[in-house]
């Protein structure tokens, strides 16, 4: 937990320090109006970000450290993070090695730099033990072959159709007799295959109406039913199908994992658990922590009462007898004696013969 912590917090300051780079590259190098020299917005920033980078970058070298010694030879076989932090912090300490007075080729440090920020990714090793995200975890790795079809689905659609006004506008865009920036304009979106992909994929995707206004404007108005088609078939009703299928098999394989039907088992238990003692304190008038007979008694004319119990599975029914039963002569009941009792009825076995015998 203290190091999925770090993880997070290595995150953050890693964030905010590319908002520092931003602003530095802004100012320096782009004369940007409104940027403001990073000495003054950001004091002690510099120095801030070195301390922090060695904190953290001395904490997870230690962590390495103590997995290969502790775990030997299981460190590279127990699971594959073991092997992807120690690349991390490898990279690390050839990053700050160089930074010290190591000559270095200045590709391989910039490289090293950018694959510095697969530290990040062990977020993802510690999502896994957060409960509200295991189903998303899950879900995220049996999705990987559902969406591998699903992309090639949608691109082998959206190449095809690229390609057909591609080869359409064609002519067009090689007529003299049309105003050349006119013509200009449709090649860019239009001239290649690149740019017919990347103009098709926003039309399928993102906002669609630009490079139609740009057809309709230029080439011809009819282009506007064309794209319209286009995007009531594949542009909604196809990537729609392909969304549905993705997401229903996705969760389909997710919800077969063992890990998560023990945890969704487990949460169901605790709010069982949570139901029975809200009923307890509402059945417990005096407070008491206890139940009388005549306490028991009376709730059982609530509706209220009746509709709760089965809402948990037991009988009204079973419910009057349970008092007698979990009685140990004393005249009153415990919460605990009264959840294990409503447990034991709960279910097939409607347990009031488990509870006699």
């Amino acid at each position: 937990i203290v190091f999925g912590i770090l993880i997070f917090l290595n995150a953050f300051v890693m964030a905010i320090q590319r908002q520092y780079q931003g602003d530095i590259t802004a100012y320096t190098y782009l004369g940007y109006k409104d940027a403001m020299p990073a000495e003054e917005t950001w004091v002690g920033a510099e120095d801030a970000f070195a301390v922090l980078e060695w904190f953290f970058g001395l904490i997870f070298t230690t962590e390495v450290v103590l997995k290969l010694v502790s775990m030997k030879k299981r460190f590279f076989t127990d699971t594959l993070w073991n092997v992807f932090d120690l690349v991390v912090v490898t990279i690390w300490l050839i990053d700050q090695a160089a930074h010290s007075a190591l000559q270095v080729d200045p590709t391989l440090l910039r490289m090293a730099r950018i694959v510095r920020l697969a530290r990040l990714l062990r977020v993802m090793r510690w999502l896994q033990i957060i409960d509200p995200l295991i189903l998303m975890v899950k879900a995220i790795k049996a999705s990987v072959s559902v969406l591998v079809w699903s992309l090639l689905l949608l691109l082998l659609l959206v190449s095809v159709v690229a390609m057909a006004v591609s080869a359409l506008l064609e002519p067009w865009i090689r007529d003299e007799a049309n105003l050349r920036q006119d013509r200009i304009a449709v090649f860019e979106s239009w001239g290649t295959f690149a740019r017919a992909m990347e103009t098709m994929c926003e039309i399928t995707l993102a906002n669609w109406g630009p490079p139609t206004k740009l057809l309709m404007n230029t080439v011809n108005q009819w282009w506007a039913f064309a794209v319209l088609a286009y995007k009531l078939t594949i542009g909604f009703a196809v990537v729609q199908v392909i969304i549905s299928v993705f997401i229903q098999q996705t969760f389909k394989v997710a919800s077969r994992d063992e890990e998560v039907l023990i945890k969704e088992k487990s949460a169901a238990a605790a709010a069982y658990a949570t139901n029975l003692k809200s009923l307890f304190r509402f059945i417990d008038k005096s407070g008491d922590g206890f139940l009388s007979q005549e306490e028991f008694e009376e709730v059982l004319l609530d509706k209220r009462v009746k509709t709760w119990f089965s809402a948990l599975e037991v009988e009204p029914g079973e419910v009057s007898t349970l008092f007698e039963m979990l009685d140990d002569g004393d005249g009153q009941i415990s919460m605990e004696e009264f959840m294990q009792g409503v447990k034991a009825l709960k279910g097939f076995a409607k347990g009031t013969d488990v509870l006699m015998l």
